[in-house]
């Protein structure tokens, strides 16, 4: 960003407002959520942010795509560290001494093994006929938010299952567009394996009762995703 945050240039109440203008969803895992998670929920007059998400990370600005890229890198955790110190350069237009260090790695690394991993997803058939996209994100150590946006378009799924360390998400483009799932909320038992599904709209969350992500309730989550959708 060319000029300083102007930190002081609006009241909190009036920056909620410009906030909720953009549309910006803080429970996603998308850079504008971070910017408002770790910044202006902190800092509420700091209009260069608000400027910021108001543009396109799909600009045909070089610039502005750059600075989505750096965002977007400083979500995944070997960048937790830097995260507080590049983000309030950005905002106060300081020279970020390895800012294209960064951005070189979030396209020629985290990009395309993004990449790879929706060539490598599965599509099943459940027994209604739909089509559920399936991937395995347990031992990625990165943060993927756009994967199953990426899967439902590549592979025409009506949602994607996301195996994750701590169960199993199901959702679908976007969690400003979910899908109506409450018939799976609750507690299931599936051949003696204890899971419950969290949430009523896309994405909804599988927990293993006892804690255990393992093949058995990777299989019952599975099953009732085939039986009920």
């Amino acid at each position: 960003m060319e000029r300083a945050c102007q930190c002081s240039s609006f009241p909190p109440a009036l920056c909620y407002i410009l906030f909720a203008t953009y549309n910006v969803d803080e429970k996603k895992t998308t850079a504008a959520a971070l910017v408002w998670r770790d910044f202006l929920n902190r800092d509420l007059g700091c209009q260069c942010w608000l400027e910021l998400l108001s543009q396109k990370s799909d600009s045909s600005d070089d610039g502005v795509v750059d600075d989505f890229r750096l965002l977007a890198a400083l979500m995944q955790p070997r960048f937790t560290h830097r995260r507080c110190d590049v983000m309030r350069s950005l905002a106060a237009g300081t020279n970020i001494k390895d800012r294209q260090e960064i951005v070189d790695w979030y396209i020629t690394e985290y990009l395309v093994h993004e990449r790879t991993l929706v060539e490598n997803a599965e599509v099943f058939e459940t027994h209604s006929g739909r089509h559920i996209g399936w991937i395995d994100l347990s031992e990625e150590e990165g943060l993927y938010a756009n994967i199953s946006k990426m899967i439902v378009e590549r592979y025409s799924v009506n949602l994607v299952a996301s195996v994750i360390r701590n169960g199993i998400m199901l959702g679908g483009t976007s969690i400003d567009k979910g899908i109506d799932l409450s018939f799976l909320h609750g507690f299931h038992n599936v051949d003696g394996t204890a899971l419950e599904v969290i949430g009523h709209k896309s994405p909804v969350r599988f927990r293993p009762v006892d804690g255990v992500v393992d093949g058995k309730f990777v299989l019952a989550a599975r099953g009732i995703i085939m039986e009920n959708i």
